[in-house]
């Protein structure tokens, strides 16, 4: 916007001569000029037409120059509008209460148009300046309201996507806290032919879509694989491949897969990148560790990727937990982590089937008023035993 437009300037004043004085002078200046021969309708139209510079008189009709003053600013609260006060009234103390009321500026009477012109020059490149500001702030916010459309599309297309049911099984449970909009945090679940579970948790590099992305690259190969009954290590490897392939270099995705056979009570489980899994019996002893021994996935080629998988077996009732990082680098206020210390302790003080919503509590006692986080994520699985065992 050139800083020599033309302004809408409103006059408030009663007396023609001096009304018609100043539309002779203003006009050779390029300003759209809006008059009013009293405070009321002086009000209207501040309110109505929207001027960039007010010049009024104090003395005026039914509503006098200072109230009117007071009356404008609050009517235009969020944006800057100059007002001069142009008036006979020259005694100190007019010129303070003027001032007082909200004006920005005072001229005596008779006005020297000279310097009436140099202040509103002076004014008007701020004014300007305002009106682009102004224009940005909307266009950004237009902008802003467009992508949030745009993101709620995707996220439910990618919700829809991911969305298979089996993940709220009776035996499952779990805790998803994205830090933005998206999430670079999944767990995923299916039943395969028999009765196993096959369940994937996955943790990629980022945050927001950039993390979510990857995340549904290797979810769809998870659920597609697992559905026609492949093994963990071939799942593993095609899901490497697709994230080397697709992956930019930087970007990998923290994994864990287990094949949980319910029947033969074993854990058959691969963990890349990810903290150590926890099982605990109903005392809250710790009966095995699943600890991460590869890397994520993405990372290696395939001559490299190692897909070989661990197994255990549970012969008594116990839950099996995974999470991660987000979890356990939780911050607080103070910059503290939440910490493993505190969650296995929190795991081994609670019964079984109570642990998962008691960790989920702490943490989120824990961030309040923090730091913005990482995800988090945590699921906890209830392993019974057979009666054939």
């Amino acid at each position: 916007m050139p800083s020599d437009q033309g302004l809408k300037i409103l006059i408030a004043e009663d007396n023609q001569a001096m009304v018609a004085l100043l539309f002779k002078f203003l006009q050779k200046q390029g300003h759209t000029l809006l008059p009013a021969n009293d405070g009321q309708t002086a009000l209207e139209l501040f309110e109505n037409e929207y001027p960039d510079l007010v010049l009024t008189d104090i003395h005026m009709p039914l509503i006098n120059g200072l109230e009117l003053i007071r009356q404008m600013r609050r009517l235009r609260s969020d944006t800057w509008v100059p007002i001069i006060i142009l008036s006979a009234y020259t005694e100190e103390e007019d010129i303070v209460n003027g001032l007082e009321a909200g004006a920005d500026d005072y001229m005596t009477k008779p006005i020297n148009l000279k310097i009436l012109k140099a202040k509103i020059q002076s004014l008007q490149h701020f004014i300007n300046l305002q009106k682009i500001n102004r224009q940005t702030t909307l266009s950004l916010s237009e902008a802003h309201q467009a992508l949030e459309r745009e993101q709620l599309l995707a996220k439910s297309l990618i919700d829809k996507i991911l969305d298979r049911g089996e993940i709220n099984g009776s035996s499952l449970q779990y805790w998803l806290c994205p830090s933005a909009q998206f999430s670079g945090d999944l767990i995923a679940a299916t039943r395969t032919v028999g009765t196993k579970l096959y369940l994937m948790l996955a943790d990629a590099t980022g945050h927001g879509l950039a993390a979510a992305l990857p995340t549904l690259l290797i979810a769809r190969t998870f659920y597609a694989m697992s559905d026609k009954g492949y093994a963990l290590p071939s799942i593993l490897i095609e899901m490497n491949q697709i994230a080397k392939k697709y992956l930019t270099t930087g970007y990998f995705v923290a994994t864990a897969l287990y094949a949980i056979d319910f029947d033969h009570q074993t854990i058959e489980y691969w963990n890349g990148g990810l903290p150590t899994d926890l099982l605990l019996d109903d005392e809250g002893e710790i009966m095995h560790t699943l600890p991460s021994s590869n890397l994520a996935i993405g990372i290696l080629n395939d001559d490299e990727f190692n897909a070989k998988t661990q197994l255990l077996h549970w012969d008594k009732p116990c839950e099996l937990f995974g999470f991660t990082d987000g979890l356990t680098e939780a911050e607080n206020s103070q910059g503290q982590f939440f910490g493993e210390e505190r969650l296995l302790s929190i795991l081994q003080s609670q019964s079984p089937g109570l642990r998962l919503d008691a960790v989920k509590n702490a943490v989120e006692s824990h961030i309040q008023g923090g730091r913005e986080q990482d995800d988090i994520s945590l699921f906890s699985i209830r392993l019974s035993v057979s009666r054939k065992h």
